[in-house]
């Protein structure tokens, strides 16, 4: 499709702030097929480390939402309140895909807010900022992405499958993250068992 040839530097949401930015720009990953490519991602994210395996796992998603129009499987985050002791504004932010600049964009912006802030969903807080029109260009192209697949899900909300659909995609954020702690401890395995391997052969 016409749409794999996309470069990633104009489609306005990936930017070097990404922890996998030097990543991409290690294996030549330039274009949005590379991004939609399963196997060739999955190679990607055994060499990066966990933040950035999270980045990228939720920067796929977003494409995958964005030109194939698949389902946002964390979008659920969206739900929680700003101000919540389970989870700090880095962990949901970092896992809704914001590269570190923009998550300092957002907590700013939270801080500027006022204390009226604390009690409103991140949802409520994004639509907040898109009417205002004070965030960076790349938090706000990020946001727009999530109030728009927010929408569509919205749009689901009298179709008996609904239920059953966000308990599937609860379900599978679950299997992301199962996957990519075992593709970082598969990585860890590999290491070992090679410098073993190594020593094995220099003690012959």
């Amino acid at each position: 499709m016409e749409y794999y040839e996309i470069e990633l530097s104009t489609i306005g949401v990936y930017t070097y702030h990404y922890a996998f930015f030097d990543m991409f720009k290690k294996y030549n990953i330039t274009t949005l097929g590379q991004v939609l490519d399963d196997n060739l991602m999955y190679g990607i994210m055994e060499k990066c480390r966990q933040k950035s395996r999270r980045e990228l796992c939720s920067f796929i998603s977003l494409m995958k939402y964005k030109y194939l129009n698949i389902p946002i499987p964390n979008d659920y985050l969206l739900d929680r309140k700003i101000a919540t002791i389970e989870y700090t504004l880095d962990d949901t932010f970092g896992s809704l895909g914001f590269p570190e600049l923009c998550i300092k964009d957002l907590k700013n912006q939270i801080q500027n807010q006022g204390n009226e802030i604390l009690n409103i969903t991140i949802k409520d807080f994004f639509k907040r900022l898109i009417s205002q029109g004070q965030c960076r260009d790349a938090t706000r192209k990020i946001i727009e992405i999530y109030l728009e697949a927010s929408e569509k899900k919205n749009d689901l909300a009298s179709n008996n499958d609904y239920d059953t659909l966000k308990e599937l995609k609860i379900q599978l954020e679950n299997l992301i993250k199962i996957r990519d702690d075992l593709d970082f401890e598969i990585k860890k395995f590999k290491e070992s068992l090679s410098k073993l391997e190594e020593r094995s052969i220099g003690d012959k």
